[in-house]
């Protein structure tokens, strides 16, 4: 249930920064692409971190993976991390979008 409702803040986050991206005249796709990528980089990279910062056994690849699937919220947490890579993603598109006169 967990995994579906990060799926879905994940698509809408997606599809709103293709929307701004529309907006400041650039891609819509390529800047959604660039959003999914951004998410898969960040998970990666503070999963990483992350998990080897909490997790204090064997450094090998099953116990690891055996702790992670042990401790539901680690891998939890470990996704959440992931939306790093969109709001910085967002962040960028936010600021760099050309100035409109109201």
């Amino acid at each position: 249930m967990i995994g579906f409702l990060i799926l879905l803040a994940l698509g809408y986050l997606v599809y709103s920064n293709g929307r701004i991206a529309a907006d400041g005249g650039r891609s819509r796709i390529a800047w959604s692409l660039i959003s999914i990528g951004a998410y898969f980089g960040s998970y990666m990279i503070l999963a990483s971190i992350y998990i080897s910062i909490i997790y204090k056994g064997a450094y090998t690849k099953e116990a690891m993976l055996a702790y992670v699937e042990n401790n539901q919220l680690v891998g939890i947490v470990a996704m959440l991390l992931g939306f790093i890579g969109i709001l910085s993603v967002r962040y960028y598109l936010e600021r760099s979008a050309p100035k409109r006169d109201h």
